[in-house]
């Protein structure tokens, strides 16, 4: 066997009961003992601080040399428990704020950067934190509220634009002409009534009735977290979030029955983008910005009027004890 006599060159005596099979790992396991029990090759214990190896002195010297404004990656594992969730709920607070001040449905390349500006905020002393599981689980915060948007149109959606029919009659045709009608020119976004045993929409956007409900319902009387970043009673960005899932819930019916879509991006983006220029359009004309201004701060009082009815006959039935 050609490695064997290196082996007794350093003086390693041949383990008892050890197979001359000739693999290499039998070999080249002693080979490393050998050379890392050599005296002359000083190895640092566990316990041995960072600053007496050479190179760690030499890492950590830079380190302190960074400007004031540069970011260090460490990991979580040096934090606490109650820290880290912490510091991922305060994550999660910057997360929400960029979707009511910049997008609430951000594009797939611009999704990693808002978490991690995220992360970076909710750090403390100049550090960015860097951890998978940390993104991981940030990386549902829009998914979850993109969800919480979904189920609630998928619930209502059929009776308030008159999908579903008396018993005994097709359904299918009716829902597909009728599915594919409202997802063209927005109609989806405004108020439809039944007059004289037909169907008929008003021509003033965003005044649908499940439009109304899905944004007073989810968002104020479940206190969502975005309404804490609202700004000069602007809903411009939870308009657009909330046409977006009232769009995709209709489209889950578009071939006349129901079929599941994801809460993905690829799916939700576009008809976000699309009211949000719609609204940006509208923001261009003073009078049309006059009524789109109104009937943000209309639903904002209202929004806040019913929690603060809703939490009053909370307390009167479960009164909370001194």
């Amino acid at each position: 066997m050609p490695n064997r006599p290196a082996m007794q060159i350093f003086g390693q005596p041949e383990a008892p009961g050890v197979a001359r099979t000739g693999e290499p790992s039998v070999v080249s396991r002693p080979q490393r003992e050998v050379r890392a029990a050599m005296p002359s090759i000083p190895q640092p214990s566990a316990a041995t601080p960072v600053t007496t190896v050479p190179q760690a002195s030499t890492v950590e010297s830079s380190a302190r040399q960074l400007p004031a404004d540069s970011t260090v990656a460490v990991t979580t594992s040096n934090l606490t428990r109650s820290k880290k969730r912490k510091l991922v709920d305060d994550a999660k607070y910057y997360i929400y704020s960029s979707m009511m001040t910049q997008e609430a449905i951000p594009s797939s390349n611009a999704k990693g950067s808002i978490i991690q500006n995220a992360i970076n905020s909710a750090a403390r002393d100049n550090m960015s934190v860097t951890n998978p599981k940390i993104n991981g689980e940030l990386s549902v915060v829009m998914a979850t509220v993109r969800r919480l948007c979904r189920d609630y149109a998928l619930c209502c959606i059929q009776h308030c634009y008159g999908l579903r029919l008396p018993l005994g009659q097709l359904e299918i045709e009716h829902k597909r002409e009728h599915v594919a009608h409202l997802l063209t020119n927005h109609e989806y976004l405004k108020k439809t009534v039944f007059e004289n045993n037909r169907w008929t929409t008003q021509p003033e956007l965003f005044r649908a009735e499940l439009f109304e409900d899905l944004v007073i319902d989810v968002f104020f009387l479940h206190n969502h977290p975005l309404l804490q970043h609202i700004q000069a009673d602007n809903l411009d960005q939870l308009f657009a979030l909330a046409a977006a899932a009232i769009y995709v819930s209709l489209k889950e019916f578009k071939e006349g029955y129901y079929t599941e879509l994801p809460v993905s991006l690829e799916i939700w983006r576009e008809p976000y983008v699309e009211v949000m220029a719609l609204i940006t359009d509208m923001r261009k004309d003073p009078e049309k910005t006059a009524q789109l201004t109104l009937l943000q701060q209309q639903m904002i009082e209202k929004g806040r009027s019913l929690r603060r009815s809703s939490q009053a006959a909370l307390s009167a039935v479960f009164p909370v004890a001194n």
